[in-house]
């Protein structure tokens, strides 16, 4: 957590710092207010509490974000204060094809915005791009839904992606002790 780098500012600045990462995750919904950005926060939480903040890069963008530097949703950020999830550093920003280049897991919060990415990817980066509820075992929904069209919206999206990020966690964890 801390300063956020745009993505083409941290191609250009790769040091071999960073050649220690285990990981860089990016969540993409369609307007990076709610979703994406709760998954971010949810990540770097766990993260830190893990003590691995070093060895991870998570961040969030919108395929449509229309207010770049927003915050999250104030709905999204009191039910993650509720939580002791702090969202308030999150800023949102668009996608940008850049992002193929920085980070090897893409990860869209829904089968749309999956869609958009899989049509603008390069042929040639072997970014690992997949739909989040890959990591939500327990449901059946194929998105992550909209927090503003559904009963509860905003805690239960905050548990589907709770649970979705400790699963997406562990597994970068498991395949990096496997040397994979």
């Amino acid at each position: 957590m801390g300063v956020q780098v745009p993505p083409s500012a941290l191609v250009s600045s790769m040091s071999q710092d960073h050649t220690q990462l285990i990981s860089k995750i990016l969540f993409v919904c369609y307007g990076n207010i709610c979703r994406s950005p709760t998954a971010e926060g949810i990540m770097n939480h766990l993260i830190k509490t893990m003590g691995l903040q070093d060895k991870f890069y998570v961040d969030s963008a919108g395929t449509h974000a229309q207010k770049s530097s927003a915050g999250p949703d104030p709905r999204s950020v009191a039910e993650g204060l509720r939580r002791g999830i702090d969202l308030s550093y999150i800023k949102s920003r668009r996608f940008e094809h850049s992002d193929f280049q920085v980070f090897d897991r893409i990860l869209a919060m829904d089968s749309s915005n999956l869609e958009i990415l899989m049509s603008i990817k390069p042929a040639s980066r072997a970014a690992k791009l997949e739909l989040f509820t890959n990591y939500c075992s327990s449901t059946e929904l194929k998105d992550i839904p909209d927090p503003y069209i559904c009963q509860n919206g905003f805690s239960m999206v905050f548990d589907l992606i709770e649970e979705g990020c400790n699963n997406l966690l562990h597994q970068i964890i498991s395949e990096a002790r496997a040397g994979k």
